[in-house]
């Protein structure tokens, strides 16, 4: 089970990175980027915060909870950054 699911968040990693590259011009244009920027930041931004429970309860802490919590919401504002500069991008050249 676990092979699978590697496997899966890669292909689904592959997949954003392909949308950010494409968003600034690094590979051709791929179709629905500005919709794929958004949803991605929009995921990755929730998931970051999910993890802040984990910082407030005294039932614990959890290292790997608050660690991948920080990566997922720093990726989330990433995100929603270049999705902002691309929106702002796009605008100026039409």
């Amino acid at each position: 089970m676990a092979p699978a699911g590697t496997v899966i968040v890669a292909g689904l990693m592959f997949a954003c990175t392909v949308f950010a590259f494409s968003a600034v011009g690094l590979i051709r244009k791929v179709p629905l980027v500005k919709p794929a920027l958004i949803t991605i930041a929009l995921l990755c931004t929730v998931r970051g915060l999910i993890g802040i429970p984990t910082f407030v309860t005294a039932a614990g802490v959890d290292i790997w909870q608050i660690v991948a919590s920080t990566v997922w919401l720093y990726v989330g504002v990433c995100f929603t950054a270049g999705s902002i500069e691309h929106s702002t991008a796009l605008k100026s050249v039409t």
